[in-house]
Parts: structure tokens; sequence; C-alpha cells
């Protein structure tokens, strides 16, 4: 019998090693094309997964493949935006942008589903635009800065990534969903390979760790939920906002004040309380 703290334990490994993976794109988008390092990301789950297939341990279904492919598009704008606003922007604010899509989501679901929220749903709305205010701090002569716009359009795009695997997960198994997934990102960054460079020893190794955990980080955090009740992974599901802007400070120097910490604060409350009664 698993212990009660296993699962959280799983997610909170998971979000370390999204840490680390994260980082690492941040450290190496100064000289590798953000599609390269995408590749790279996508290309490792297809060779893992394929030998299941081969050998007959897995049965291969997808019913859906023009919402298999939407989702792919999706998902691929949405990392490419995310790696753009970790290259030029604060690594913990754009992950915390990024984590809005709960939000854009939640609207959606409401407004083209047809889904009721719950009154502490609908409260929770205005107290995170109050919060994201906060944290992205505009200036009204300047604007937004161009990071945290790429970060939001990250977001806004990886709601169509939940939103297709809502209907994709009635009759298509998690695996079969992954290596279409993975297999079809691959193929998407092909056409920008003329872009790409010849990686040093040093950054093959560190696009190798990247990779390796990036994907351990996507087996913990898919295990994790599977052993953890849905209010106490709905919480740890944003622990890893907190865990980048502690990791941006330490590692690259990146600075937070009172109001932007208020700010996050309000938005973490706010994706925890739609979340947990969405």
């Amino acid at each position: 019998m698993k212990s009660n703290y296993y699962g959280p334990f799983l997610l909170l490994g998971a979000y370390l090693l999204y840490s680390v993976a994260h980082g690492l794109v941040k450290v190496l988008s100064g000289s590798v094309p953000p599609t390269q390092l995408m590749f790279a990301r996508f290309i490792v789950a297809p060779f893992l997964l394929y030998p299941l297939y081969l050998l007959g341990k897995k049965t291969y279904r997808m019913t859906s493949p023009w919402l298999m492919a939407a989702r792919v598009i999706c998902g691929c704008t949405a990392m490419f935006f995310f790696f753009v606003a970790v290259k030029i922007g604060d690594i913990g604010k754009a992950t915390l942008l990024f984590q809005f899509c709960t939000i854009w989501t939640f609207i959606a679901s409401m407004l083209f589903f047809g889904e009721r929220p719950s009154l502490y749903s609908k409260m929770a709305i205005p107290f995170a635009f109050i919060g994201l205010i906060m944290v992205l701090q505009p200036d009204f002569r300047t604007g937004i800065e161009i990071g945290d716009i790429y970060a939001l359009l990250a977001s806004f795009f990886y709601t169509g990534v939940v939103l297709s695997l809502k209907k994709l997960r009635v009759d298509n198994d998690s695996t079969s969903i992954i290596i279409t997934n993975y297999s079809l990102a691959s193929v998407f960054m092909l056409p920008a390979a003329g872009q790409w460079i010849w990686l040093s020893t040093s950054q093959w190794v560190l696009v190798g760790l990247m990779a390796t955990f990036g994907l351990t980080g996507q087996y913990l955090f898919t295990a994790g939920y599977k052993y953890t009740d849905a209010s106490i992974a709905s919480a740890m599901a944003l622990i890893g906002v907190p865990i980048m802007f502690v990791f941006g400070a330490l590692c690259f120097g990146e600075v937070v004040n009172t109001m932007a910490i208020v700010g996050v604060c309000m938005v973490l409350t706010s994706l925890f309380v739609v979340t947990k009664y969405q």
C-alpha cells in the first residue's frame, strides 16, 4: 500500500526537475535556437516509447487525428513562446504567467462548453487579474515587457492543449496521446532545422540533461497525479511557481519587489481556488 506522501513526493520531484530543465533552457537559449531545444525535448519520448509498441506491450489507438493535430500546433506554439519568454525575461515571472492558462481554460470552459463554475471560482477571477497587474506593473509609456507578453501568449495557446486533452482522454489512452503528440511535434520542428547550430560537447551534455529532466519530470507528474487527491494535487500544481522564483533569484540574480510578491500570492491563491472548485 502506498504512503499518503507518495503522490505529493512524486509531484514535488516533478516540479524540481521542471525547474532544472527550464533553468537549462535559459542557459542554453543564449546560443541555441528555441526550436532546436524544443526538438531535443520532443524526440526523446518516441525513442523510449516506440519499443513498447514494437514488442506488443502497448496497443496504439487514436480516434481524433485532427484534434490531435490541433493540440500539437497549440502545444508547440505555447512552448516556443514560453522558451522565448524564459530566454529574454525572468524565469520566475514567466512560469507564473504561463500558469495563467488555468484562468483562460476556466473562462473558455464556461463560455464554449457550458460548464457552470462555483461561486468561489467566479470570485477568484477578478482577484487573479488584479494580482496579474501587480506582477506585470505595466509602464503606461512603454507598456508591458516583451518577455511578459510572450509568457502570456504561451499561456493562451496552452489553453488549447488543455481543452483538447479533455476530449482526447475520452477515447484514447495516455500513452497513445503522448507518443502521437511528441512524434508529431518533433516533425513539426524540422522546417526550422536550417537555423539550428552544431552543438559543442558541453552543449550536447546540457541539452541531453534538459531533455532527460523534462521527460522524467513528465513521468513523475503523471504518476504523482495517480496517487494524489485532487485537492492536494491542485496545490502541488502551483508549487512550481515559487520554486522557479527562488531558482531565478539564486541562479540568475532575478529580483522581485514587494508589490510583485503580493501579486504572485494573489494569482497563486486564485489559481488554487479555480483549480480546486472548477
